[in-house]
């Protein structure tokens, strides 16, 4: 009874090894699995994150390449105005000069051709300074609007020309943003003192809300919003709506018969800000 005891003992003994043994072999097992599941995941994961870091370089060398190739197309695009419709405009501008001694109609003419080609000219010159920059400070911009009063000033002296405030100095421009809101305030400007014949004419600059602000203001004839949108005749306030359209920005327009014109151009530094128009 004794011997078989301590057989079934022994065997039992056995047993639990054996046991202890598939145990030990299917925990290894699993845990050597897992180690090795863990080194592809963590290899896998530095494979992904170098191919990231090759596709990004490369992607911003292409980036780099495609800026410095617009680049050079815009210096070409620029010097091929200036070469060519820069010259023909002056070409046109002094012979208007030389031909401006003849009768009162001819010098209407004349006079027609002139301010034409001066305005060709400033467009000209303000289309090559913002192709010749990629971004522009609103504080170079505010500067550009300085210099064109102060020129406008000298062709109508009879126009009183105020600038007030400040630009935002934090803020920069896309060039083609930039072109479109000098070309707003000239247009305000000029038809200010060409069709409103005001004798003030006032543009302010502020910054509110987080967003620029450029008010023209002039004490003309003032025009009635609704009428003059509707005319076939002239494009002026269409294209002005057009321009802030395409930069982000709103403008709005304020005038009365006999009560002056007051323009009102929001620039947003957000580019995804859909801009337009409020009468």
């Amino acid at each position: 009874t004794k011997y078989n005891l301590q057989r079934k003992e022994t065997i039992i003994t056995q047993q639990k090894l054996d046991l202890l043994q598939r145990n030990f072999l299917l925990y290894g097992a699993a845990t050597g699995f897992l180690l090795l599941i863990t080194f592809f995941g963590l290899g896998f994961k530095n494979y992904k994150k170098k191919q990231k870091i090759i596709n990004d370089r490369k992607n911003t060398q292409n980036n780099l390449a495609i800026k410095d190739a617009e680049e050079n197309e815009r210096k070409r695009i620029a010097a091929d105005l200036h070469d060519n419709i820069g010259v023909q405009a002056s070409a046109i501008l002094y012979g208007t000069e030389l031909l401006q001694q003849g009768d009162n109609e001819g010098k209407f003419i004349v006079d027609n051709l002139r301010d034409t080609a001066k305005e060709m000219l400033l467009n000209l010159r303000e289309t090559l300074w913002a192709m010749k920059n990629n971004d522009i400070p609103a504080a170079d911009l505010w500067i550009r609007i300085i210099n064109f009063c102060k020129q406008m000033g000298k062709h109508y002296t009879h126009i009183n020309f105020f600038v007030q405030g400040f630009p935002p100095q934090h803020i920069i421009l896309e060039s083609a943003q930039a072109l479109n809101i000098l070309m707003i305030v000239q247009e305000a400007a000029n038809n200010a003192a060409k069709h409103a014949f005001a004798n003030n004419i006032k543009i302010i600059s502020s910054y509110l809300n987080n967003k620029w602000q450029l008010q023209i203001i002039d004490d003309g004839k003032g025009l009635n919003v609704e009428l003059a949108l509707q005319k076939t005749d002239t494009n002026g306030l269409g294209n002005m709506q057009q321009r802030a359209k395409q930069s982000n920005c709103i403008i709005s327009f304020n005038g009365e018969n006999n009560k002056g014109t007051s323009i009102l151009l929001d620039v947003y530094p957000n580019a995804n800000y859909t801009g337009g128009s409020i009468l």
